[in-house]
């Protein structure tokens, strides 16, 4: 089996996409298929680095190529980058590819399937998109101000022709399958199959084995943590509300560790006396992720609800791959919000509801022995559900069907 993977980054740049592209690519090419990545020479991380054109790695090939960075100029900047990368896709694409390979874009950048959807004209080729997150409509909502509906329509049903036309559609989320299914009425096959965390790679790190602990001079003090990525579509105003009524509890901080749009805005928003309760740090390599997760009693998650139905938090695997509660703050009729009721593995808080956040973390932090075992459900659900063994079982079922379907 011969597969294309295309995806604006992939090891060794640490973001989220890059990692869960390298997780599903090495696995897959451990067990004999043939792989190949498409992919972008610079780093999402850090814009300076810029890889090698051309490698191997776990028996993946990898080919980068020529892309602009401009992302950390906005929207506009993002835009042309992703826009060189499609179009650098395609051109190498119409060059290598035939029929073959299966293709996978993993729609980074946004509408990428635009551009690939002449490729399965021209040659053929059967594609799989596997959707992170549900665009144009993310970006939509988030300009909800400065809607320009004839726009809107246009480019939502370009993409959904486009998909139509593929072999499958794979979404995170029953949420997300439902929104393709039952409001835009796509009529190709959408199959769920969620993001993981790898279980012997993320695993709870005792206390007094962290080496993290010393490192960023953490005391005995009961630690909210969130990691990754916080963005437009996170809610971190009432996690900030929130601090400022347990500011006068001893012995509660919180932990950050990642970039994002809504990094940078809560940095500036913690008003000065509430700044000590605050401990910032940037992303992380992928080795210290389990180190980093451990470090905290409890971890929180965020979600506005004009987003529910467009993405799942992916980060929510690799929290309870360390055995940690989870605090949701969002929307309890979410997929997301189901999970973390019905398993016992945490609390869901309402945007804005700072005050019953503010108890739950007071609760969590009073009874360990609860806390403690509902760490271990999370982890036990973890294991059952959200290791990358799962969703690897998932991944080759789909691909085996549809290289039966296509190559007899």
């Amino acid at each position: 089996m011969k597969i294309i993977f295309i995806n604006q980054y992939y090891w060794p740049d640490e973001s989220g996409t890059a990692q869960i592209l390298t997780d599903l690519a090495e696995s897959l090419a451990g067990k004999g298929a043939k792989i190949e990545i498409f992919t972008s020479k610079y780093s999402y991380v850090n814009r300076r680095y810029r890889f090698i054109k051309k490698e191997e790695r776990n028996k993946v090939r990898i080919y980068r190529l020529f892309s602009t960075r401009l992302k950390h100029f906005g929207i506009i900047g993002r835009l042309i980058d992703g826009v060189v990368f499609s179009i650098m896709s395609l051109l190498r694409l119409l060059v290598r590819a035939n029929d073959s390979y299966i293709l996978v874009p993993m729609m980074d950048p946004p509408m990428l399937g635009i551009v690939f959807d002449l490729l399965k004209l021209k040659k053929r080729i059967p594609i799989i998109y596997w959707c992170q997150d549900i665009y144009p409509e993310i970006f939509l909502a988030s300009v909800k101000h400065q809607k320009t509906p004839w726009i809107e329509n246009l480019l939502i049903k370009a993409r959904n022709h486009v998909w139509n036309q593929s072999n499958a559609v794979v979404v995170l989320s029953t949420d997300m399958k439902k929104y393709f299914k039952e409001k835009c009425k796509m009529d190709c096959n959408v199959v769920e199959i969620s993001n993981w965390a790898d279980g012997r790679r993320v695993y709870s790190v005792e206390e007094e084995m962290n080496p993290l602990k010393n490192a960023w001079e953490i005391d005995d003090e009961f630690i909210v943590g969130y990691s990754g990525n916080l963005g437009r579509v996170h809610d971190y105003k009432t996690i900030l509300e929130a601090a400022e009524i347990l500011s006068g509890h001893l012995g509660i901080r919180f932990l950050l560790s990642g970039n994002g749009w809504g990094m940078q805005r809560f940095k500036r928003e913690i008003p000065q006396n509430l700044k000590r309760l605050f401990i910032f740090k940037s992303y992380q390599p992928r080795d210290e992720l389990k180190n980093v997760l451990s470090l905290s009693h409890i971890h929180w998650v965020s979600l506005k609800p004009e987003f529910n139905d467009f993405l799942f938090p992916s980060k929510f695997y690799s929290i309870i791959a360390v055995g940690r509660p989870v605090l949701l703050i969002g929307d309890d009729k979410t997929e997301i919000a189901r999970i973390v009721a019905e398993n016992e593995i945490g609390f869901v808080i309402s945007n804005g509801d700072y005050k019953m956040l503010g108890e739950k973390i007071l609760f969590l932090k009073k009874y360990r022995d609860i806390r403690i075992e509902m760490g271990k459900r999370a982890r036990t659900l973890f294991e059952k559900k959200y290791d990358l063994s799962v969703a690897l079982h998932h991944w080759e079922e789909l691909l085996d069907d549809l290289h039966s379907d296509n190559f007899g």
